[in-house]
Formats: C-alpha cells, sequence, structure tokens
C-alpha cells in the first residue's frame, strides 16, 4: 500500500476519511481486529463483484481473425 495515497485521501477525500475513522473506531473498540476488518472488506468486494452484471470485453478484428484461424 502507498501510504502518501492514503495520507492524501484521507487529508482530502471526506469519504476515505469517514471510513478510514470508523474502521479505526471499530479497532480502538475492540469490537473488530485489523484481520477480521480485512477479512470483511475483501468478502464485501467479492459479494459485489459476483452481484455485477459481466463487462463485455472487446477484441480487435485482426485478433478475433487469427484466433478463428487458429481453432480447430
Amino acid at each position: 500500500m502507498n501510504l502518501k495515497y492514503a495520507d492524501d485521501r484521507y487529508a482530502n477525500d471526506p469519504k476515505f476519511h469517514h471510513l478510514v475513522r470508523s474502521l479505526e473506531a471499530l479497532i480502538e473498540n475492540l469490537e473488530m481486529t485489523p484481520s477480521e476488518i480485512r477479512e470483511a472488506a475483501v468478502y464485501a468486494c467479492l459479494r459485489v463483484e459476483v452481484r455485477r452484471p459481466p463487462t463485455p470485453i472487446a477484441i480487435s478484428p485482426d485478433l478475433e481473425a487469427y484466433l478463428k484461424l487458429r481453432s480447430p
């Protein structure tokens, strides 16, 4: 993690600042450990990813033609 970037976001991004302060409160009040917060954050990201519709990919016509020639 780039701490300089995180420091800048903390100082300039109110949503990021609020999130950091909320997580600090959970840790300081012994409600969650840093490991539990990391695990919960990753799990939340995964849950959102599986609910999102797949992102279409663009294949150049040259690549598509090349792949068609190579397929059996």
